[in-house]
C-alpha cells in the first residue's frame, strides 16, 4: 500500500492569514496529499475564503466543521475520517505560521533519515509589525520562555516538537489527542508517545515561522491560557514538570506578597530589582533599536505575569475539583 499524506489545519477567525496559507498549500502539497481545513466556528470571512479555494482545488483542500472549537477535536476528527495506516503521515499546520517551500519535503526526509515516529522543527518566530517583532524576540529569549529545545535550533531526540508530523502507527499505539485539554494537548500527546517507546525528533531543517500576537492584551490572554491548563498537564496527565513551568507562578506569588514583605524589610525588594535589571539587559541584547528594546522590556513581564497568574488559577481549579470529589 502506498504511503498517504494528510494535512490537518485547525482554524478559527483567521481571515488575515488563511489565504496566504491556502496559496502555499496548493503550491507545495506533495502529489496525492490532501489538506483538511477544520474550522472551529469562525465569525469572520475565514470560511468563505476556504470555500472559494476548495471549489477551485477540490482534490487538495477540504473544509470540515468542528462544533467543539478546540484543536484536539479538530485533529481527532481528521484522524477518524482518514483512518491512517501505520506508514501514513499526518501533518499538523497552523494558520498563524509561515512555512518554507520545502517544508513537506524536509518532513519526509526527517522521517527517513532519523527513523522516528514523530518529527518537527523548532518554533521560529517572526513579526510583521513593531509589536509583533518585539514579542517574537522576547519569546525566543531564555529570559522570556526558558530553555525548552522547541524554541531553539536544536537537532536530535526531544520531548515535543512545534506542530508536528506523525506516522499513522502513533495513533494506533497511544490513541488520539486528549479532548479534555483545550490547550497544551501536544505536550500531553507527545508525553504518552515517549512513554510508549516512540521516537520524537526535532530538526531545524524543518522551517516554520510563527507570527506572534499583535499587541500586549492578546499576548496576555494567550499566555494566561497556557498557564491555566499547565497544572492539569503536570499534575493530572504527565506527572512531570520543569522549573521553567513553576518560575512564573513563583514570581507572581512574590509580587503579590511584596507590598507586605517590604514593610518587614526593604531587602525583599532586591529580587524585583534583579528582575528589572535582567529585563533591561535581555531587552537590549535582542533589540535593534532603543524603541524596540522598550517594547521588549514591556513584553517580558506580560509573559511572566500572564502565565504565572494563569497557573495559580488553574491550580486552584484542580484543588476545587479534588475537594468536590473527596
Amino acid at each position: 500500500m502506498n504511503k498517504r499524506i494528510f494535512v490537518v489545519v485547525p482554524v478559527l477567525n483567521e481571515e488575515d492569514h488563511i489565504e496566504c496559507l491556502l496559496k502555499w498549500l496548493v503550491e507545495t502539497l506533495p502529489i496525492g496529499a490532501k489538506a483538511y481545513i477544520v474550522d472551529g466556528g469562525s465569525t469572520d470571512k475565514t470560511v468563505s475564503i476556504i470555500k472559494k479555494w476548495q471549489e477551485k482545488y477540490p482534490d487538495k483542500i477540504e473544509l470540515l466543521q468542528n462544533p467543539n472549537k478546540y484543536v484536539p477535536f479538530a485533529i481527532n476528527m481528521v484522524i477518524r475520517r482518514v483512518n491512517p495506516q501505520d506508514e501514513d503521515i499526518i501533518i499538523r499546520l497552523d494558520a498563524h505560521t509561515h512555512y518554507a517551500n520545502d517544508y513537506f519535503e524536509k518532513i519526509l526526509l526527517a522521517f527517513e533519515e532519523s527513523g522516528s515516529d514523530i518529527v518537527g522543527g523548532p518554533q521560529r518566530k517572526k513579526g510583521l509589525t513593531p509589536w509583533q517583532k518585539a514579542i517574537a524576540k522576547a519569546t525566543q529569549s531564555p529570559f522570556g520562555i526558558g530553555d525548552s529545545a522547541i524554541h531553539f535550533n536544536y537537532e536530535g531526540p526531544t520531548d515535543t516538537v512545534y506542530l508536528g508530523a506523525w506516522k499513522g502507527k502513533v495513533f494506533r499505539a497511544i490513541g488520539l489527542f486528549d479532548e479534555s485539554l483545550p490547550c497544551n494537548e501536544d505536550e500531553e500527546f507527545h508525553y504518552r508517545a515517549k512513554n510508549a517507546g516512540l521516537k520524537i525528533y526535532q530538526t531545524p531543517e524543518i522551517k516554520a515561522f510563527y507570527l506572534p500576537r499583535k499587541n500586549l492584551p492578546t499576548l496576555f490572554k494567550q499566555y494566561f491560557r497556557y498557564g491555566y491548563y499547565k497544572p492539569e498537564v503536570i499534575f493530572c496527565k504527565t506527572k512531570r514538570g520543569h522549573a521553567r513551568h513553576l518560575v512564573p507562578a513563583l514570581f507572581v506569588a512574590y509580587l503579590v506578597a511584596l507590598p507586605v514583605l517590604v514593610l518587614w524589610h526593604w531587602g525583599f525588594a532586591l529580587p524585583l530589582l534583579v528582575y528589572l535589571l535582567l529585563d533591561v539587559a535581555f531587552a537590549f541584547k535582542y533589540a535593534d533599536s532603543i524603541k524596540e528594546a522598550l517594547r521588549i522590556m514591556a513584553v517580558y513581564p506580560v509573559l511572566h505575569i500572564a502565565y504565572g497568574s494563569g497557573f495559580w488559577l488553574g491550580l486552584w481549579r484542580l484543588v476545587r475539583c479534588w475537594l468536590k470529589i473527596n
